[in-house]
């Protein structure tokens, strides 16, 4: 079983054995385990009693949308809104807007429904045949965003925010769909490539609002006449 924390205000551990009978499954002897591994971490997990599998778990501690902070490309301090997972990271996903689907389970974007998300392809080229992104998360809420990542963040809210409210549009699908934004790609150059926003390095591409609203806008286009 899962080491259990001694942090003050947290008990060890504490456990018994019940008949686990989901209805998807057949009933089985297991222990209810109740454990606090750390201050982030309070998990109740059913262990298999034969074998010693965790059969299920869920941490009781609460995961939300909190507003940090970072510097942008321009050199300016701005407020960001992140997603506070029970990893311990502050993640680069905006889950204050209208549009988010309150069942979703952040910061996965395929986990994520109407979520502004910020990955990094860290320096690689557009074209490479395994180009891979990376979440942009920090250990802080105020510090540890690259200042591409914070621009990009702030200038895609605000894009969506106008096509809401000015042309009631609810993001780039029109139906609420996740907005997807792509820093540090290697390049002097941002574009829509069906499903993210690329923002090249070569240039201030990601603190350009008129950069992300015209590759959004790009996206708006496929969604709707679909125009070349």
């Amino acid at each position: 079983r899962k080491s259990a924390g001694t942090l003050p205000g947290h008990p060890v551990e504490s456990s018994g054995l019940i008949i686990h009978a989901p209805q998807e499954a057949d009933p089985r002897l297991a222990y209810k385990v109740e454990l606090h591994a750390n201050m982030l971490e309070h998990w109740t997990m059913i262990v298999d009693a034969n074998d010693g599998t965790v059969v299920s778990q869920h941490n009781h501690i609460c995961m939300a949308a909190v507003q940090g902070s970072g510097t942008d490309v321009g050199g300016a301090q701005q407020p960001i809104d992140l997603w506070q997972h029970n990893d311990g990271f502050f993640y680069m996903t905006d889950t204050t807007q209208p549009m988010y689907d309150q069942t979703s389970n952040p910061p996965l974007l395929q986990n994520s429904r109407g979520v502004i998300k910020i990955t990094d392809a860290n320096n690689q080229k557009p074209d490479g045949a395994n180009v891979s992104f990376n979440d942009v998360r920090s250990n802080s809420s105020t510090s540890g965003f690259s200042a591409e990542a914070v621009s990009a963040s702030r200038n895609l809210a605000s894009v969506y925010n106008y096509y809401r409210e000015r042309f009631k549009r609810n993001a780039i699908d029109g139906q609420g769909g996740s907005i997807l934004g792509v820093v540090n790609v290697q390049m002097n150059n941002a574009f829509w490539n069906g499903k993210y926003i690329a923002l090249g390095n070569g240039d201030t591409w990601a603190h350009s609002l008129d950069f992300n609203a015209h590759e959004m806008t790009h996206g708006v286009i496929t969604s709707t006449s679909n125009l070349v």
